[in-house]
């Protein structure tokens, strides 16, 4: 059934009944008021609260249509809406009449910042002014009461300050970040050169907002900004307080400074900037210890005195003297220096050590050091020589003329600025002088002393030693007479042969290139005819085909061939062309003393002056050592001392023992020798010695020790 009237009454007859059982049937009468009929209530999709005004929500009452509410008041009647809190059921708000249009706008006062659960509450009343029992409710919805006060803020930034280009995003830091979503904008400025703000500019039209702000300083400098925060909800504005960003230059230097330094001398090294750049620089020693007298620390030029012998390693930061403390501003750079004593190292000197007197010579220091040349050193070595007459001569290079009493050149090393402190070099010498000998010789000897005839020739200097001239060049000029010419050798030593009989003087010129001349002359000399008598000599020794000195050997002569109606004369022996002896017999004795080559000479002479000559060349040798074994053997009387010599020729002459006994030297000639056991036991004798002689005259003596 439908009420076309609100409010009126209608009875209704109902019947009910069994489909079984038509037949029992059961009324019912009923009593009906027409009530408009229940309408809808709704919010707004948004509200907007604070804590700072008052709140008003607005809603709408009605019925469904399709998409829309319609509220009809002549069939719906008034409504009024009040605002209510979920489930506590607190009125926050006063009944508010619908319009009708279906609206309504509720104020709920000025409310506590929060969340709160809200319905609307709208009952109908009639034309009276009754209030019906008949109510709705909307759903139940959150508010959300902001806070309206100022949202307050501070800058921060990773870094204050950087290199130029300097970028740097600035952040925004909420006191209470719960308010985060109730900052409506955030805005930025910047703060011009006349102090006042000026807003930082997206592009050319719209500002720049956001929680964050990357800022970007081209150019050295300082620039100021600020944010300013918009609440949202109440439009109160924060400005926070000022940031300062600061870009600033880094400097580009280098470093002026040595590789290597003078140990115990000042040392100094500065910086060179880029032109008309401020820069501030501090310096610092990394190496611990070995340094003294350290100066300008916070300069650009950094002095210290190396005290050892080592590596230095040295730090210098340098900074923009704008720039804030900041260590991206510090540009650092670390070097080393190496302290060292250049003069540990001496010069080497070169020139000749064998020097005649009054001749000029040239020699030359080099300067070493202790380092390569090539590296890189704040000193610089100088030298010069110091001659044995007390002059000085600067420089490597030195031209010298020597007296005969010096003996010594001297070259010192030192560092400039430093001359005291130097090291020397020696360079020794010997000195000769040039001496043009007085005495001069041509010794000749004659290997055939017939035609054709060889003589030996020799040019000396008698008690002068040729050797002394030290090279000088030397011209011989030779005058050899008619039927002389030389055979072999050179201008000094050599043989001349003779084709002719007769007798001849030899003549030499000598001089030197000083303008030293003189003339000599030989002994004169004989040459025989060929020789008409032909001999065989043999020299006999009981050694075999050795010969030994000293000692006596017999020299066998037979005449095989004379002239016809000659007769012999006599024989001479002649040892190196000296005549030692002659005899009439077929052989006689000749004597060597010391050893070495021997030219024996056998001349047989007739009485009609024919000759022959034999020559013997003998090799004599030194007397072979005699060799012993001592041979021990105890007996009852004491120690037998037997002694067992060999000689390779020859044989043993005698054996003689010298001792000392009680003091007093003995000496006795025995095969053996016998140390009695007082002697022994006593201490009495010492120093036994054994003397062994061989028939040659070879002699050796050896210390017996007695045991």
């Amino acid at each position: 059934m439908q009420a076309d009237v609100p409010w009126k009454s209608y009875s209704v007859k109902v019947e009910a009944w069994y489909q079984r059982a038509p037949e029992f049937k059961t009324e019912q009468t009923m009593e009906f008021v027409g009530v408009p009929s229940g309408p809808l209530v709704d919010l707004e999709k948004s509200f907007s609260s604070h804590d700072k005004a008052e709140t008003l929500i607005h809603g709408v009452v009605g019925v469904s249509k399709g998409q829309t509410i319609v509220f009809d008041p002549a069939s719906m009647g008034k409504w009024q809406v009040r605002i209510i809190e979920d489930k506590t059921g607190n009125v926050l708000s006063d009944y508010v009449p619908v319009a009708d249009d279906g609206t309504f706008t509720a104020n709920m006062g000025t409310l506590t910042a929060g969340t709160r659960y809200i319905v609307a509450e709208a009952r109908m009343v009639d034309s009276s002014g009754l209030i019906s029992n008949s109510s709705v409710a909307s759903k139940s919805r959150a508010l959300v009461t902001a806070a309206g006060t100022m949202i307050e803020a501070s800058l921060s930034s990773r870094a204050a300050s950087g290199k130029a280009p300097f970028v740097q995003t600035i952040n925004v830091n909420l006191k209470n970040s719960k308010l985060l979503s109730s900052v409506k904008a955030v805005n930025w400025e910047y703060l011009k050169d006349d102090g006042t703000w000026a807003r930082v500019m997206h592009d050319d039209t719209a500002e720049q907002t956001g929680i964050n702000y990357t800022a970007k300083i081209d150019q050295a400098g300082s620039v100021t900004y600020r944010a300013v925060l918009t609440n949202k909800y109440s439009g109160a504005v924060f400005t926070t307080d000022p940031l300062m960003l600061t870009a600033f230059d880094v400097p580009s230097f280098r470093v002026n400074a040595p590789g290597v330094v003078q140990v115990g001398h000042p040392v100094s090294l500065s910086v060179e900037a880029d032109p008309g750049f401020n820069a501030v620089y501090t310096w610092r020693l990394i190496t611990s210890g070995g340094y003294q007298d350290v100066s300008g620390a916070d300069t650009a030029t950094f002095t210290f005195t190396p005290t050892e012998i080592k590596n230095y390693a040295i730090e210098v930061s340098g900074r923009s003297a704008t720039a804030p403390d900041n260590p991206a501003a510090n540009v650092t750079k670390t070097l080393g220096v190496k302290a060292v004593n250049p003069l540990a190292a001496r010069a080497s000197l070169k020139g000749p050590t064998y020097l005649e007197s009054g001749k000029a010579y040239t020699f030359t220091a080099q300067i070493n050091d202790v380092v390569p040349t090539t590296a890189g050193k704040a000193y610089k070595v100088l030298g010069y020589w110091s001659l044995p007459d007390g002059t000085r001569v600067d420089g490597t290079d030195l031209i010298y003329t020597p007296r005969p009493e010096d003996k010594l050149l001297s070259f010192y090393t030192y560092v400039e600025g430093y001359p005291d402190e130097t090291t020397v070099a020696t360079l020794p010498f010997k000195t000769w002088t040039y001496t043009w000998p007085s005495n001069w010789k041509i010794s000749l000897s004659a290997q055939q002393t017939d035609v054709p005839a060889t003589i030996k020739y020799l040019v000396e200097t008698p008690g002068f030693d040729i050797k002394t001239l030290n090279g000088e060049p030397l011209t011989y000029t030779w005058s050899l007479p008619s039927g002389v010419q030389r055979g072999s050798g050179n201008d000094v030593a050599g043989t001349f042969l003779v084709s002719a009989q007769g007798s001849y003087q030899l003549a030499l010129q000598v001089s030197d290139q000083r303008g030293n001349v003189v003339n000599v002359n030989s002994d004169e000399f004989t040459i025989l005819p060929p020789a008409t008598v032909v001999t065989d000599a043999t020299m006999i020794s009981k050694y075999g085909t050795s010969y030994y000195a000293p000692g006596t050997y017999y020299v066998s002569l037979k005449i095989s061939q004379m002239p016809r109606g000659d007769s012999f004369l006599r024989n001479d022996v002649l040892i190196n062309g000296t005549k030692v002896g002659e005899f009439t017999g077929s052989g006689n004795y000749v004597s060597f003393a010391d050893p070495g080559s021997y030219d024996v000479l056998l001349r047989t002479i007739t009485k009609a002056g024919n000759y022959g000559e034999k020559l013997l060349n003998v090799t004599v040798q030194d007397a072979p050592m005699p060799q012993c074994e001592m041979k021990t053997s105890s007996t009852t009387s004491g120690l037998l001392l037997s002694p067992s010599c060999t000689v390779a020729a020859g044989y043993i002459k005698s054996l003689t023992w010298s001792y000392t006994l009680d003091g007093t030297d003995q000496k006795v000639t025995a095969k053996t020798f016998l140390v009695s056991k007082a002697w022994i036991t006593g201490n009495r004798i010492s120093n036994l010695r054994l003397a062994i002689e061989t028939d040659l005259g070879a002699k050796t003596e050896e210390l017996v020790p007695i045991q």
